[in-house]
Order: C-alpha cells, then sequence, then structure tokens
C-alpha cells in the first residue's frame, strides 16, 4: 500500500451489541483468506455468551473496507451457535490487503496465510522465501527477523519461486524442502537448465566409497542420507553451504571425492552467476 492510498483510509471504531441474526449477516462477507473456523473456540465462547460470561475486552471484530470480516468470525459462529447477543468493539475501513498483519491470540503463519491466497506447497513455499531472504541479506542465521510481511513482499518480486518449488516438488531428496528449492530459484536465474539437472541428480542412491570422485550432486545426496540414517541431520544452514558448494562443482564439470564447505562460514558465491550479484542482494 502506498502513501496515496493510506492517506485514504478511513477507520472507525464503535461498540455495539451484535445479534445472532446480525452475526449471520456479517459471515456471509466473511472474507477468503480467513483461516478454518476452529470449532473447539467457537463451543468455548458460546458457552460463554449462553452463560453470561462474555465480557467486553476491546477486541474488535475487524471489517475491511470492502466490507469483509478480516478477524472475528469465531466470535461470530459462537454468537450465532449460541443465539445469544454479545457486545464488542467493532472497527471498520481497515485496508483488506493488510490482513496478514494482524495479530490475534493464533497468530497466522506464513503458509497458512500462502494457503488463504491460494498458493500450491505452502509449507515448502514459506521455508523458501525464510532462505531467500536470508539469502539477499547476506546473513547464514535462517529466520531470523524474516517479517512475513517482506517474504510476501519477496514472493511478489519473485514469481518464479513458485516454479522453483514445483520442479522441487517432483524429486524425493534428502535436502529440506526448502534447501532444493532455493538453490533452484537462484542457478535458474542464470542458468536454469543447470538447476533443473542438479535437482534431478538428488533423487537415487548410490554407494561411494572412500578416496574416489564423484560429481557433487551424488557426493551431497549420499552425505545427506547417512546423516538422516543415523540422527545427525545437521543445521538447515549448514546443509544450503553444502548444497550450494555442490551445486558449483556439478556447474564447472568437477568430480569430486569431498564437499569443500565448513558449516558456519558464509555460503559460498554461486557459481552459475558468473561473479555478477543476483538483483536485490546486499553488497558484500
Amino acid at each position: 500500500m502506498n502513501a496515496a492510498q493510506k492517506a485514504k483510509i478511513k477507520v472507525s471504531s464503535k461498540v455495539i451489541t451484535v445479534t445472532p441474526e446480525a452475526a449471520n449477516k456479517m459471515l456471509s462477507r466473511n472474507s477468503k483468506m480467513q483461516r478454518k473456523p476452529m470449532r473447539p473456540v467457537i463451543d468455548r465462547y458460546a458457552d460463554d455468551m449462553e452463560n453470561n460470561r462474555w465480557e467486553l475486552n476491546g477486541q474488535a471484530i475487524i471489517i475491511s473496507d470492502t466490507a469483509e470480516i478480516l478477524d472475528g468470525q469465531n466470535r461470530l459462529f459462537a454468537c450465532v451457535k449460541a443465539e445469544t447477543s454479545f457486545t464488542t468493539v467493532v472497527t471498520s475501513g481497515i485496508a483488506a490487503d493488510t490482513f496478514y498483519t494482524l495479530d490475534t491470540g493464533a497468530r497466522r503463519t506464513l503458509p497458512q496465510i500462502l494457503e488463504m491466497q491460494g498458493e500450491k506447497s505452502c509449507a515448502t513455499l514459506a521455508g523458501s522465501l525464510n532462505v531467500l531472504a536470508t539469502y539477499l541479506g547476506r546473513s547464514t542465521r535462517v529466520m531470523r527477523g524474516n517479517s512475513v510481511g517482506k517474504q510476501l513482499y519477496l514472493l511478489d518480486k519473485y514469481p518464479t519461486m513458485r516454479e522453483s518449488v514445483k520442479v522441487a516438488g517432483m524429486y524425493t531428496t534428502t535436502l529440506f524442502p526448502s534447501t532444493s528449492c532455493f538453490v533452484h530459484f537462484i542457478a535458474s536465474h542464470s542458468e536454469p537448465d543447470d538447476a533443473n539437472r542438479f535437482i534431478s541428480a538428488m533423487k537415487g542412491h548410490k554407494t561411494v566409497e572412500d578416496g574416489k570422485k564423484y560429481s557433487a550432486p551424488e557426493l551431497l545426496r549420499e552425505k545427506m542420507q547417512y546423516e538422516l540414517a543415523n540422527h545427525m541431520r545437521g543445521s538447515r544452514e549448514a546443509q544450503i553451504g553444502f548444497a550450494i558448494t555442490a551445486f558449483n562443482n556439478m556447474f564447472r564439470g568437477q568430480e569430486v571425492n569431498f564437499l569443500k564447505y565448513k558449516p558456519g562460514q558464509p555460503w559460498p558465491e554461486f557459481a552459475s552467476l558468473k561473479g555478477k550479484p543476483f538483483p536485490g542482494r546486499l553488497k558484500s
């Protein structure tokens, strides 16, 4: 939302008594982005309303500038179920596209928001956006300071992340799904064929012998399988570092007998970028 749009917003709040009939009418304008109704919560609220235990606590029913219910559906469903009116604050005029910023008792996660927006493979997409935000900020500590708003902005800016989620999902690998998607996404920026080749090479199984040289994806695959089988799985950050290293070896046509990356070090630059910065990444 830009400054001009914000200036036009007219928000108002008032205390009203909502009848079951009014609640039904409001629910007919329930936002499609809402989560599924939470039946245990509705039952609890309805019991309080029926037994005159419901208190006016300042938590508002939030209505958008397009007259949709953004927050409060469980209270409204409870009102209908209890066939009892309740008193509440109603705030209207909130911009519909600020839905994801609402902070309620059950905080909306990024996968939930993506699902509400009709996205596919939401958990993997959310994890990949988180890794991308970390990479663009030149950090190697995933999930530190990456807000939901920032990650939704990145999805809007880099829509082809959806395609990487789709491609990576075609293969079962021992990498975290977000690792596969992230590597594929960055690599496909300049070398889509190599990005696909890397993901494809991560499937299957091949026993490797000490001292012999193999393709880097084979070594990475066996390393991940060994760690998984022996309950030694390392951190997501370390796995990303090894995955980038393996991709770079493959891109350069190098067979290797070990992956030269030390956990805790900055992630390697992608060889496929050929020294050019990835668009939107902070300068080193």
